[in-house]
């Protein structure tokens, strides 16, 4: 798939989904268009459209006439916040902002600054400046928000805050220590110091992030900031469903029998640490499983052969599934992204369910249902909501954000699977989970009529218990 291809497809696809990255649930009625939706031709003809918010502060400018006296795209973008500062509605000087992530691109650069308030963090509230190649601003996208005097000097101590956001949440079990930072919080366009509380839980399982008034100890907001998939299915290349092209394929318990057995591919697996201990182990440039119990080593790297019954085998299906997504991205002209070797836990929980944790930078795969650490779509889904908070700090805080989120991972892994499934069923996701022999879940599609903002649904606030 080309990179042009990639994007306007991307573009279309990453806003239909509904949900969010903190967890799925059940699936529910679709919503429905009216008529055929036909996207909006852009071009020199038709450009974007520059926004204000009520206040007549720039929300969103494209090409903006602006010429810098600067080469280098940082003192561009520094200079333009500098003389465009009445427009954004931010002190000229900078006092109320920091630069918090610098990417380069295929197109450019991207500077993104925080805003702060008397140097406390203003939640979700950014300005992302794009320079283009040759030095010209391509758009600001500004979330700054504008509010009266706050008081900065927290009444209730950050233990408190703890303690008050492990009771709203009916905290029973951990899987890490809690993280607290005081925070500039709006939710309906109220402002508050808050005391911004994450809480990697076990029970009830989540990255928790609740809010708590820091003045008056109440709680503001919470949510779930762990990405979760419910429900997946068997995985090989892409999986058995797709490379056999049949949905007749039951679990079986995972359990062995004839046609899943010769629906395993012979693969390399790339980029494989040196041995410990005389044992080759899968942890690589990209990828480890360290997070797993009883892992698999052998003592030549080229004896990973397991049959599908044997929780090993999920270890080199994710193995080989993200090293290969890696080469991917590289392969789309992206080689600044995801260089690190990401921990999986391959059957972390029993449940029906997987998840990415901005916490601790991990992959967890259920076994409920079919082993999800199996299906090649369940894998690539989790590593793309990885992906994103890789690129952007803290990406999903916003509905939208989360829906991108999901349909970012849903495309990603229709898009990764394109070279092998040959076209067949090649927009459903999680093939094997919509099988009518177990049929754990309908799964999703990539090629619904469905439309920005509309069709989105309401954002789920918690996980149910």
């Amino acid at each position: 798939m080309n990179f042009g291809r990639f994007l306007s497809i991307l573009l279309i696809i990453i806003f239909i989904f509904s949900g969010d990255i903190y967890a799925k649930k059940a699936p529910v009625t679709e919503n429905k268009t009216t008529e055929a939706y036909i996207p909006p031709q852009k071009g020199a003809d038709m450009p974007l459209l520059d926004k204000y918010d009520a206040q007549g502060y720039a929300r969103r400018l494209y090409y903006p006439i602006f010429i810098s006296k600067f080469v280098q795209p940082n003192d561009i973008a520094n200079d333009f916040l500098e003389r465009y500062s009445a427009v954004l509605g931010i002190d000229k000087k900078g006092s109320d902002r920091e630069l918090i992530s610098a990417k380069e691109s295929l197109s450019g650069y991207h500077y993104r600054f925080q805003q702060v308030y008397n140097g406390i963090p203003v939640f979700a509230s950014h300005v992302l400046i794009n320079v283009t190649l040759d030095g010209a601003i391509s758009s600001i996208i500004s979330d700054y928000r504008h509010f009266d005097n706050i008081s900065i000097n927290p009444l209730i101590f950050d233990t408190r805050a703890e303690e008050l956001s492990m009771a709203e949440i009916e905290m029973k079990s951990l899987r890490g220590d809690s993280e607290t930072e005081l925070v500039i919080y709006g939710l309906e366009n109220k402002y508050s110091l808050c005391w911004k509380v994450l809480i990697p839980a076990q029970e009830p399982l989540g990255d928790w992030q609740v809010f708590v008034d820091a003045q008056t100890g109440d709680i503001i907001d919470k949510s779930n900031i762990m990405c979760f998939i419910d429900g997946s299915g068997y995985t090989f290349d892409p999986n058995p469903v797709v490379s056999e092209q049949t949905l007749d394929l039951p679990d079986a318990g995972d359990g062995n029998y004839d046609a899943l057995t010769a629906a395993r591919f012979d693969v390399t697996l790339e980029n494989l640490d040196p041995p410990q201990g005389g044992r080759y182990y899968l942890s690589g440039l990209y990828v480890n499983t360290s997070p797993t119990s009883n892992r698999a080593n052998e003592a030549d790297p080229n004896d990973f052969y397991y049959n599908r019954q044997n929780d090993n085998f999920e270890e080199v299906v994710v193995y080989y599934q993200i090293n290969e997504c890696h080469d991917f991205y590289e392969s789309l002209g992206f080689d600044n992204i995801m260089n690190f070797s990401i921990g999986v836990d391959v059957n972390g929980t029993t449940d029906d369910n997987s998840w990415y944790s901005p916490w601790n930078r991990q992959l967890t795969f259920g076994s409920g249902g079919v082993d999800d650490g199996e299906d090649c779509d369940v894998v690539i889904h989790e590593y793309g909501h990885a992906t994103q908070h890789n690129q952007v700090p803290n990406w999903g805080q916003t509905h939208e954000g989360g829906s991108m989120g999901e349909g970012f991972g849903d495309y990603i892994s229709v898009a990764f699977a394109h070279p092998v499934s040959n076209g067949w069923d090649e927009a459903q996701v999680f093939d094997w989970d919509k099988g009518p022999v177990d049929n754990f879940w309908p799964g999703r599609r990539v090629d619904r009529n469905k439309h920005y903002p509309e069709d989105m649904l309401a954002r789920q606030k918690s996980r149910p218990k």
